[in-house]
């Protein structure tokens, strides 16, 4: 064969094997299936404005959808985050009430209406729920999650008894909506609104029962007193250094002049900087509280505390298994590093499953934009 003939063969066969080997890189969905027919469930069921929110079915759940959190190995959904982006009318079953490990779902301040799905009864594993100022109405469903610690349904048109689960919440996570019965608001529940059978838990009776929950109260207020005791024994001997680390809310924080709570980070939107081996990259804007120092009455310094936003990255480490104890301690060391060509670390959150890093701001762009000449400037 001619020289000619190989040369013009090898343009034929290079595009190919290109075009296949690109084939072979494109990303595997690792979302179980059932979660990622609930999630499309979801947004095809609802109006949204797509300048706000956009769902590509041919892209990774995961990692691309707006407001979708997932745990490391991107298996299953543990956060959506979806307030104030103009998501409008009614939640449809067979999805959201569909992922069985959630524990953040944060949908406020949008114009969803009609009564939530039944299977919002399933969503046990949440943690925190935020449905307020929308236009939601019916009957709230019957959540038996332990761990629920937040929750608010203010400012919807809810006509319904407030299932027992949800009673040990403030009255102003029921505020403003059309007639809401039982604790802890002061609302009798009538005929109309008597809770069904299975949202009472019934009430054990007898006295061999009290006496031995009396028994049972009074030795662990017993023991409780004899570790005090014991506690402050061993203490008095010891001085105690300054504590290093100051924690709020779960959040552990590094400095003291600047603190928020995790739900601040966990109830705004938040912008996608990057992924990297070790993590993805968040830029949200946080409002906390600021102590600023000035001028006292008698020349001397006054503290006051002044509410401020700060913008902030979050920084979610992937495939980090060191334990709470090692985590602290390479954190108390980040702390001590002081130079101008560092980013300071503000705050870190440990769980068992869950790893942040809290940093400030900068803005021009990542360190891989400088060194490989991509000077674009982000604010």
């Amino acid at each position: 064969m001619s020289p000619v003939a190989i040369f013009l063969l090898s343009l034929i066969i290079l595009p190919l094997q290109t075009a296949r080997s690109d084939g072979d890189d494109n990303p595997k969905e690792t979302l179980k299936s059932n979660e990622r027919k609930a999630l499309l469930n979801f947004i095809n069921g609802i109006n949204y404005n797509p300048a706000k929110l956009t769902w590509n079915p041919s892209e990774l759940a995961c990692s691309s959808w707006k407001g979708v959190i997932c745990d490391p190995e991107s298996t299953t959904v543990l956060y959506i985050r979806l307030p104030a982006i103009s998501l409008v009318g009614k939640i449809p079953p067979d999805s959201l009430g569909k992922l069985p490990s959630l524990r953040v779902l944060s949908i406020h301040d949008n114009a969803l209406s009609d009564k939530l799905p039944d299977d919002f009864s399933e969503l046990t594993s949440l943690t925190r729920l935020y449905i307020h100022k929308n236009e939601i109405s019916g009957q709230l469903p019957y959540i038996e999650a332990d761990n629920l610690i937040k929750l608010d349904v203010s400012s919807n048109k809810l006509v319904s008894s407030i299932p027992h689960p949800f009673s040990k919440f403030s009255l102003s996570s029921f505020d403003n909506n059309d007639y809401l019965c039982g604790p802890p608001t002061t609302n009798k529940c009538n005929n109309s609104f008597n809770p069904p059978p299975e949202w009472v838990k019934p009430k054990k009776h007898g006295s061999d029962v009290r006496l031995i929950v009396w028994i049972t109260v009074s030795s662990m207020l017993v023991l409780f007193i004899l570790l005090l005791f014991v506690r402050k024994m061993m203490y008095s001997q010891i001085k105690r250094p300054r504590p290093l680390l100051v924690e709020v809310n779960n959040l552990v924080f590094l400095e003291d002049g600047f603190g928020f709570k995790l739900d601040d980070l966990l109830n705004v939107s938040a912008e996608v900087l990057g992924e990297g081996s070790i993590g993805t990259s968040y830029k949200q804007t946080v409002v906390g509280k600021e102590v600023v120092i000035g001028e006292g009455s008698v020349g001397g310094s006054k503290k006051r505390v002044e509410e401020k936003k700060r913008m902030v990255v979050v920084k979610r480490l992937r495939d980090v298994k060191a334990k709470e104890v090692e985590f602290r301690k390479t954190m108390e060391g980040f702390r001590k590093v002081k130079s101008v060509n560092v980013v300071r670390l503000i705050a870190f959150y440990y769980s068992e499953y869950e790893k942040w890093l809290v940093y400030d701001y900068m803005s021009g762009g990542s360190l891989a934009d400088r060194l490989h000449g991509n000077f674009f400037i982000f604010n």
